[in-house]
């Protein structure tokens, strides 16, 4: 049977039965086709948005740390502009 669960059911505590479903004490999710808790989500729902968090987190974390060996090259450069001023000044002295 599609979309049956092997766990206990939330409400009455029994393994799942059919009168559980039929009670709705276990709902069908539309995208897995997978049976869950009326308290909770949809386990693979969660899992995949958990999976899609992670991504962007990562995505966003390797953008900055572009960003950020960016930075110590354009300071450098600043600094070693100022230092070249500096030994003009020095040197026209």
């Amino acid at each position: 049977m599609t979309g049956t669960t092997q766990h206990h059911c939330p409400v009455c505590g029994h393994v799942a039965k059919p009168r559980c479903y039929a009670r709705n004490h276990l709902v069908r999710c539309d995208i897995h086709d997978v049976h869950h808790s009326v308290r909770s989500e949809c386990a693979r729902c969660k899992d995949e948005a958990k999976r899609e968090e992670k991504k962007e987190r990562e995505e966003r974390k390797a953008q900055e740390m572009k960003m950020e060996a960016g930075k110590p090259a354009a300071e450098l450069e600043s600094h070693l502009r100022a230092a070249k001023k500096k030994w003009r000044k020095s040197k026209s002295e």
